[in-house]
């Protein structure tokens, strides 16, 4: 489903930011980054037999964005991939920011509701949830 990783150099709480996003989408992998360039998580993300690729940025040592790529491959070629969209995340509070919190492990359903969206934004990304996310989805 999907591979996740950071941009080079991540920021601690980005850092954070990916591992609260790995135990809450089912299917997902994580992999640190380091020097691998976009080439080598497409051949990654090919060999853990995933069809997406996330990349989460920094914006000024927080959690800024989330890159959203395809994994493709052309005949005889290596995989490549082919960006599907950019989510600019603002006020992100990591789960150890907020004593109410409670942490999720290991989930192995995803559950999109799209009834309450009221803006195109809204429906476009619940609709790259259920594409990306379709094997272990519940839709209501």
């Amino acid at each position: 489903m999907l591979l996740l990783t950071t941009s080079h150099r991540p920021s601690p709480r980005t850092r954070t930011f990916l591992k609260e996003l790995i135990s809450v989408l089912p299917g997902s992998y994580k992999i640190n980054r380091g020097h691998k360039t976009l080439l080598d998580l497409a051949i990654e993300a090919k060999k853990q037999g995933l069809n997406y690729v996330a990349i989460i940025s920094d914006r000024r040592g927080n959690p800024g964005s989330i890159t959203l790529y395809e994994v493709v491959e052309k005949e005889l070629l290596r995989p490549s991939l082919n960006k599907i969209s950019t989510l600019i995340l603002k006020g992100v509070k990591l789960s150890r920011e907020n004593p109410a919190a409670g942490r999720i492990y290991g989930a192995t359903r995803l559950n999109v509701d799209p009834s309450n969206c009221i803006s195109d934004d809204c429906f476009y990304v619940a609709d790259l949830l259920i594409k990306i996310f379709s094997k272990v989805l519940i839709l209501h």
